[in-house]
């Protein structure tokens, strides 16, 4: 009898279409690849069922039936190589499994959704329980039982508010159980625990009374920083966005996000004077250089910018933008500029006999502002971006970031001067590697000089008048990690805070840490504590820590959102 010809070897040929079809898609992804390997099986088996005599698979030796394989396996696995280098392919895995977790979870009804309670703010829950009439659900053991609205299609609403249950603001750990009741039947699903921790960000101060003022939106509080390091924390509004400070530092003003109301509290005792009316979503305050105006921004239907008088704390003007401000500045006591984030301009608006307006004529960059500070020079502002240019009325930015300081001339309208902080350290490795001055995020004058804070850098630097930074103050030796305030206290004394560590330092005039204030839990605690809480700061440091090209997350994403930016690169 004949013997049979020995099979093709199958394997080899499904792993190299395999390999062929995932250099093809170029996407270094563990799902993928498993999808091209499942593809190419397929393929092959088909292609023998219908053509058996394709390919001679038993040509020539089996050396040289080897070498043509190497051959062919060469071009599309130099690909993959390349593809795979620096891909973290063990963490794509672990997705994968996270991704079925979820799945899974939201297959068992009945399902809640989203599977995460944050403590500090009001939430919406949806819970799907196909054939129940009546659902109710129980955060905690000592909480009470909440009725959700039936929508219909076995779809319930849940709106909750977390800060009004004493049980939930005692939880501990980085998950709960809760218990959804649906027609009398109980079941128990897990929730993943968010406590907010203490974030101050911008700083603002009265270095005369030795004393700055910054708030916390995550904990609805004010925090009062003195020039010795002694601070207050006072409890203000839903979700405080900026402060302000006026009558010689002796009360500061708050204003908030979803609170419709203006606080002013004492800050000798953290007493609140009075709540003035006010509408929601507002971002911005400033103060006028006599001290006898206030302008508040924010993000409303119908973007405005409200002038207050605060003698008697009642309206001067209102002036109406075609844009939502973002950041705010006094340059005297006639003339405010005003920050456009998604048009990536700056707009005047000054006082034109007895009105305010807004002045015609905005320049616009590259990328949005995103510091606007006070210079050593009246008539000047300093502002802070990503690009080294003015441009026209459609800017393109690209993916090119240069980090910039421009100093503002306001009576002339245009910018004087222009300094790259982007600057090469003596440890880099590349011509091109940066070691300092990234991201600058807060600019002030401490002290008769113009500092800057640099997120992504961790440090601070002054703002030389002309020519290159040179003066470098880090901020590694604290738990000060990606400074987002800087203020004057006075006398020499300086603050700078740390949103992500939840940290405020008060230096003295030769840089020596005075007190370090520390807001929210260390990361020593956390670890015991709550690990996830940890592993969510680390990753908000990540955020804005700076590559060494210059560029970090931040630098195109602020404040996690969109830069709002043309990418045309092809």
């Amino acid at each position: 009898m004949e013997p049979k010809p020995a099979p093709p070897p199958l394997q080899r040929i499904v792993l190299f279409f395999a390999l062929l079809l995932f250099a093809l898609a170029a996407i270094p992804s563990v799902v993928i690849a498993l999808l091209c390997y499942l593809v190419a099986l397929v393929l092959v088996n088909l292609i023998l069922v219908w053509y058996p005599n394709w390919v001679p698979w038993h040509a020539g030796t089996r050396g040289q039936r080897w070498l043509a394989m190497v051959l062919l396996v060469a071009l599309p696995g130099a690909f993959v190589v390349r593809m795979l280098l620096g891909t973290n392919l063990p963490a794509q895995a672990d997705t994968i499994r996270e991704n079925m977790v979820d799945r899974v979870a939201l297959e068992q009804l009945p399902a809640i959704f989203p599977a995460l309670l944050s403590t500090a703010e009001p939430q919406r829950f949806l819970i799907y329980a196909p054939d129940a009439s009546q659902v109710t659900v129980r955060l905690t053991a000592a909480s009470k039982d909440l009725a959700a609205v039936d929508l219909g299609h076995g779809v319930h609403l849940l709106d909750v508010d977390p800060r009004t249950d004493p049980a939930l603001q005692e939880a501990r750990g980085a998950e709960l159980e809760c218990k959804i009741t649906a027609d009398g039947s109980v079941v128990q699903r897990p929730l993943r625990l968010i406590r907010p921790q203490p974030n101050p960000r911008l700083l603002r101060s009265d270095s005369k009374a030795g004393i700055a003022a910054t708030v916390s939106e995550e904990t609805d509080e004010l925090i009062l920083v003195q020039r010795d390091g002694k601070h207050r924390r006072v409890p203000v509004g839903d979700g405080p966005t900026d402060c302000a400070l006026f009558d010689e530092g002796r009360k500061a003003l708050v204003v908030h996000r979803f609170t419709p109301e203006l606080w002013v509290i004492n800050t000798l005792t953290g007493d609140v004077l009075s709540k003035l009316p006010s509408d929601k979503f507002q971002t911005r305050l400033a103060v006028s250089p006599n001290g006898q105006l206030l302008a508040v921004a924010g993000n409303t239907e119908e973007p405005a910018l409200r002038l207050i008088r605060l003698s008697d704390m009642q309206d001067a003007a209102r002036v109406s933008l075609p844009f939502s401000p973002d950041l705010i500045e006094f340059g005297d006591d006639t003339q405010l500029v005003v920050t456009d984030r998604n048009g990536r301009a700056i707009h005047q608006v000054a006082k034109q006999g007895t009105e305010w307006k807004l002045v015609d004529g905005p320049l616009r960059f590259p990328r949005p502002i995103t510091a606007l500070g006070k210079t050593p020079t009246a008539g000047e502002l300093a502002l802070a971006l990503t690009a080294s240019y003015l441009t026209d009325e459609q800017p393109i930015a690209n993916h090119f970031i240069e980090n910039t300081i421009h100093t503002l001339d306001i009576s002339k309208w245009q910018i004087i001067a222009t300094r790259i902080t982007d600057r090469r350290g003596l440890h880099q490795d590349d011509p091109g590697n940066t070691e300092h001055g990234i991201s600058p995020l807060a600019i002030a004058v401490i002290d008769g000089r113009q500092i800057a804070a640099f997120t992504g850098s961790n440090e601070l630097g002054d703002i030389p008048p002309t020519g290159v930074f040179t003066n470098y103050f880090p901020l590694d030796a604290y738990p000060l990690f990606a400074p987002r305030g800087l203020a004057d206290l006075g006398d020499g004394a300086w603050c700078v805070s740390s949103a992500c560590e939840g940290t405020i330092g008060v230096f003295d005039g030769s840089g020596n840490l005075r007190e370090l204030i520390r807001l929210a839990i260390s990361e020593e605690e956390l670890a015991k504590s709550d690990p996830a809480a940890l592993l969510r700061r680390q990753g908000e440091r990540t955020f804005f820590e700076g590559t060494r090209a210059g560029i970090a997350c931040q630098s195109c994403h602020l404040d996690s959102a969109s830069d709002g930016c043309l990418h045309h690169i092809g």
